[in-house]
């Protein structure tokens, strides 16, 4: 087996948004693989928007399932399902009006990414728009206002009790991911082996 890994060479190339790039999970499958497939050349672009593979010369894509793909001929995989919290310190809480309903969030600065955006109301002002959800964590740490964070980036605080959930009960929609790929027939062996890695760690 360690004789196929280390015939495994050329370039992968994948587009993927800057919010799932600075991720923890993202960041772990490029770690794996670069392990197992030492030889492979790995190339991450940042695209927020469904592109053309081929004619652009990327390998796979993986967007959020709001993002539509403009090629049907694609394969279209669903991944990861997950949830989203509205996030703030207890400083933050304790020295601003009460947030007990959606409309109280008018009376607050809001930090979410684009995605998250579409799923508040366009009456509530978000204060701060951003792929980086590392910025969003660390101003809703620092006591500067709300950050509508998904849960997998906002649970290690949420435990240790730097943040607490704000509107607990209220469920908003959940999202997924989506791998996006040309034809299986034509995937390259060290395509597939990413494509597997991921459906492996987000499905």
């Amino acid at each position: 087996m360690e004789e196929s890994k280390q015939e495994f060479t050329g370039t992968v190339r994948i587009a993927i948004p800057s919010a799932l790039m600075l991720s923890d999970i993202f960041k772990s499958i490029v770690i794996e693989y670069s392990i197992e497939f030492p030889n492979v050349r790995i190339e991450i672009e940042n695209h927020h928007e469904s592109i053309d593979l081929k004619r652009q010369g990327f390998d796979l894509q993986v967007l959020p399932d709001a993002v539509g793909v403009t090629d049907d001929s694609y394969v279209q995989f669903s991944l990861l399902h997950y949830g989203s919290n509205l996030v703030a310190s207890p400083g933050y809480l304790e020295s601003h009006p009460p947030c007990e309903t959606v409309n109280d969030l008018r009376s607050h600065r809001i930090f979410t990414n684009r995605y998250n955006a579409d799923l508040l109301s366009e009456d509530i002002p978000v204060r701060l728009k951003t792929d980086d959800l590392n910025l969003m964590h660390e101003l809703a740490l620092k006591g500067q206002g709300i950050a509508f964070l998904p849960q997998t980036h906002s649970k290690k605080s949420l435990d240790s009790g730097e943040l607490v959930k704000v509107l607990p009960s209220y469920k908003f929609p959940r999202l997924s991911l989506t791998l996006i790929y040309p034809s299986a027939k034509a995937l390259s062996k060290k395509t597939r082996a990413f494509i597997d890695l991921f459906k492996n760690k987000l499905n």
